[in-house]
Formats: C-alpha cells, sequence, structure tokens
C-alpha cells in the first residue's frame, strides 16, 4: 500500500544557504549538480517566510533560524536531528518522531 503526504518546506535564505553548505559535506557526497536543483525546488514550490526574530537563547545560535521560520510561519512540526538543541515544544520532533505522526 503507498501512502501519499504533502509536505511543505518552510525556509528563507540562511536556511537554503545551510543546506547547501551541509549537502557539500564530504561525509554526504553530494555535487553542486544534485544540490543546486533541490535548492532550487524549493525555493520555487514551497513557502519562504520572514521570520519574526526570537530572544530565546539558543546552545547553538545557528539553529535558531529553523526555530524562527517554524514559529513564523506557524509550522506544524519543526523536524531535527538535535532535539536537545531546541526548546522543549510539542512541535519539535525527531525524524523517528515525525514519521510516528503518519
Amino acid at each position: 500500500m503507498m501512502l501519499n503526504y504533502n509536505l511543505t518546506v518552510l525556509f528563507d535564505e540562511r536556511i537554503l544557504n545551510e543546506y547547501k553548505n551541509v549537502l557539500k559535506r564530504e561525509k554526504f557526497g553530494f555535487s553542486d549538480e544534485l544540490i543546486n536543483p533541490l535548492i532550487e525546488f524549493i525555493r520555487s514550490e514551497d513557502v519562504s517566510v520572514i521570520s519574526e526574530p526570537s530572544a530565546l537563547r539558543f546552545s547553538d545560535e545557528d539553529d535558531k533560524k529553523f526555530y524562527e521560520i517554524a514559529l513564523t510561519g506557524k509550522a506544524d512540526y519543526l523536524i531535527t536531528g538535535n532535539k536537545n538543541h531546541f526548546p522543549k515544544k510539542k512541535f519539535v520532533v525527531s525524524p523517528s518522531e515525525f514519521l510516528l505522526t503518519l
């Protein structure tokens, strides 16, 4: 049985730049020929958000942008492999926790 789900990615340029930089890491092995079309797909098909700044302090301030976008864009979920970097909120979930919601 095949299940269909629509996901909408909320982003801003800071997030797209981080995606590009992370995907270029040697451990992932993606080339620009794969990364650039993915980024352009997200840019054209998903939702760009101008975030409201958060006054919360983060142990890793680079992660704050994801939280700000999720809050401003009223995301149902912020899916992260680093839950300990984010405030303990119900909508902040790990990938495995998210999959259990489907």
